[in-house]
């Protein structure tokens, strides 16, 4: 198929290079690369992921609390072995899908 319409996009000078070293990495012509990542890549809109990042962060704080009266000796005991496993693999999650 004949390629014969232009398309014109704005980006910074480090956007542009960072462009073209990615599309040299995949062995690509610029215009290659950004066909293959406009057309063949499916864009995944997740609601509420900032508020599910935002309480997240609340929960390793009070964690991180927890931790340090334990080990200061303000409480004696906090089971938190499982629940640290949970909190890793949804982070390890998060970050797959940013």
């Amino acid at each position: 198929m004949k390629k014969d319409n232009v398309i014109t996009i704005r980006v910074t000078k480090q956007e542009k290079e960072r462009l073209i070293k990615k599309s040299q990495k995949a062995e690509m012509t610029l215009s290659e690369y950004l066909i293959e990542q406009g057309l063949e890549r499916d864009i995944v809109i997740i609601e509420d992921v900032k508020n599910l990042v935002y309480e997240l962060r609340k929960i390793g704080n009070n964690i991180n609390q927890l931790t340090y009266l334990a080990n200061s000796g303000a409480i004696r005991t906090v089971y938190l072995d499982g629940f640290k496993e949970d909190m890793k693999k949804i982070w390890t999650n998060l970050e797959k899908i940013r």
